[in-house]
């Protein structure tokens, strides 16, 4: 797997911001290369629901709805386009949390997450930043996809999609983050590649880098 641009390496962030005691990351994009994987699950949904429907939809349409959104807001869009609208939004996300957990066993480690990331990751937790996900994507979802690529032991807990009223681009779930942590922003890098995120991100008025190594 090649990255688009370099992702930086714990020094660089030690240099960049010395006051640093957390790193908050979004999971989808930004830690993990899975828009693919929420990809595949909803088509894996579709075509079992949706027999009238062409089978060649489109994977790349579907990863690009995918991107920085939560799943009630891609189901409605999908119902809109008159997909899946044999479900209501909870059976719908009850069935995608579990065809992400067989669509995961599909890939390896290693297609997923680049090695400078899972360093960088560990790195900073053996220096004792504190780490956080927060995510757009169900806990269950962001829990199964972390324990398969082994790195779920590394940050203190996930703001999910239910954690909180507004999700991005609400920067509500970052504060709560940033509120357990009980930390300043001026203390908190945030990590993250979708539009949605990096409003949310910013309006949090932490640090952030953008996440376009996996563009």
């Amino acid at each position: 797997m090649l990255l688009s641009q370099p992702a930086p390496t714990f020094s660089d962030l030690v240099d960049q911001f010395p006051d640093l005691g957390a790193i908050l990351w979004d999971l989808d994009g930004t830690i993990l290369m899975t828009e693919v994987v929420h990809a595949n699950a909803y088509k894996t949904i579709i075509n079992q629901n949706d027999e009238d429907l062409d089978e060649s939809i489109d994977i790349a349409e579907l990863e690009k709805k995918c991107m920085g959104q939560t799943d009630p807001r891609v189901f409605k869009e999908l119902q809109q386009l008159g997909m899946l609208t044999k479900y209501d939004e909870k059976s719908f996300i009850e069935h995608k949390n579990l065809t992400m957990r067989s669509e995961i066993t599909k890939w390896k480690t290693e297609d997923l997450l680049h090695t400078d990331l899972k360093n960088l990751i560990i790195s900073a937790h053996k220096h004792g930043i504190k780490q956080a996900v927060v995510t757009s994507s169900e806990r269950d979802t962001a829990e199964v996809l972390l324990e398969h690529v082994g790195l779920r032991e590394y940050f203190q807990f996930i703001v999910a999609r239910e954690d909180t009223e507004y999700n991005k681009p609400s920067p509500q779930p970052y504060l709560k983050a940033m509120d357990d942590l009980e930390l300043k922003s001026n203390e908190v890098l945030i990590f993250e590649d979708s539009e949605v995120g990096l409003t949310a991100a910013k309006e949090s008025q932490s640090h952030v880098i953008p996440a376009r190594w996996y563009y």
